[in-house]
């Protein structure tokens, strides 16, 4: 398997993306919980969410793992 085929944030096959299956659903999660958030309370930049997900002590490990590729993006 080549570095091209592999989860940017694990070791796993990734999927039609960067990711694979378990990154790709905390990635998209994220993304959920993103516009949920901004439709509560307000318009939030990617960055700063991700920044305060991150801070959190219920945010998962591949939650943590996806927010870490994604900052350097």
């Amino acid at each position: 398997m080549t570095r091209r085929d592999r989860c940017a944030a694990c070791h796993r096959k990734n999927l039609a993306g960067k990711y694979c299956h378990h990154h790709a659903r905390a990635l998209q999660s994220i993304k959920d919980h993103h516009r949920a958030w901004s439709k509560a309370h307000g318009k939030i930049s990617w960055p700063e969410f991700l920044y305060r997900i991150s801070e959190m002590d219920e945010t998962g490990k591949w939650v943590i793992e996806v927010i870490e590729v994604e900052r350097l993006s």
